[in-house]
């Protein structure tokens, strides 16, 4: 999927109205209609981490630009294979996974973290 900053600013646009305009207090015996206005919320937020990833490529990419003069593919999808810089200075892949734990990752996002860094090629 290719990301754009008017896509995201559409999905934020989106996202705002739907907070703005629905109540989304669920009430006591009237679980269907909050289910179903979560659903509708869902959609809206789509795969935000996919979002979040595209934005922070962009934030890497401008600091590696001013930084090292390194230029990288801001369009790369998230969670494909590979690393997401790597030039002959710099290499780096971007994570933008929330700890599992309050200081350390999970043993899933360990072992995804340890299967990028084996990805790097000297």
């Amino acid at each position: 999927m290719s990301y754009s900053l008017a896509g995201v600013n559409d999905k934020c646009e989106k996202i705002k109205q739907f907070v703005l305009t629905e109540d989304m207090q669920v009430r006591e015996g009237d679980v269907k209609t909050a289910v179903i206005k979560l659903m509708k919320f869902k959609e809206c937020v789509g795969n935000i981490g996919n979002d979040i990833h595209y934005l922070t490529a962009h934030l890497a990419n401008n600091f590696l630009q001013r930084k090292h003069g390194v230029t990288m593919n801001i369009n790369k999808p998230s969670g494909s294979a590979g690393l997401d810089i790597e030039s002959d200075n710099v290499v780096a892949e971007i994570k933008t996974t929330i700890p599992y734990q309050l200081h350390d990752f999970g043993a899933a996002q360990k072992r995804e973290i340890t299967k990028d860094r084996k990805t790097i090629t000297y």
